[in-house]
C-alpha cells in the first residue's frame, strides 16, 4: 500500500462511526474532500496524506506517535503544525489560537489546515 492509500485506510478506520456536525455527514468526508484538493492543486503525497489526516489527532483517540508509525514523521509533523493547539479550549478559542499560529507555520501545513 502506498502513502496515500495508508493515510486513507487510517481516516477512514480512525473517523468510523462519525458523523459530521450535521450528524448525517459521514466524518471521513472532509478529509477526503481536504485530500483531493491538495492532490489537484499537486501537492507532493506527504501533504495529501496529511490532508486525509488532519483531524485524527484532534479528534480521534489516536495519538501523535499513533500518526508517525503509520504514516511517518513527516505528515505527523504537518498534522500536527495544522492542529489546535488545546482541545480542552471553546471553539472558538481554539480556532482563533490556530488562526494565530498558523502564519508561522510552512505553507504545507497552511494548505492542510
Amino acid at each position: 500500500m502506498d502513502l496515500i492509500d495508508t493515510a486513507r485506510e487510517l481516516a477512514r478506520r480512525a473517523h468510523a462511526g462519525q458523523t459530521r456536525k450535521d450528524g448525517v455527514t459521514p466524518y471521513v468526508e472532509h478529509p477526503l474532500a481536504v485530500a483531493a484538493t491538495l492532490s489537484g492543486y499537486g501537492y507532493d503525497d506527504e501533504t495529501v496524506a496529511a490532508g486525509l489526516t488532519h483531524d485524527v489527532i484532534e479528534d480521534t483517540d489516536l495519538e501523535a506517535a499513533d500518526l508517525d508509525a503509520a504514516v511517518g514523521p513527516r505528515v505527523r509533523e504537518l498534522v500536527e503544525a495544522a492542529s489546535e493547539p488545546d482541545k480542552s479550549l471553546s471553539w472558538r478559542e481554539r480556532n482563533t489560537a490556530t488562526l494565530a499560529h498558523l502564519p508561522t507555520q510552512e505553507l504545507a501545513a497552511q494548505r492542510v489546515a
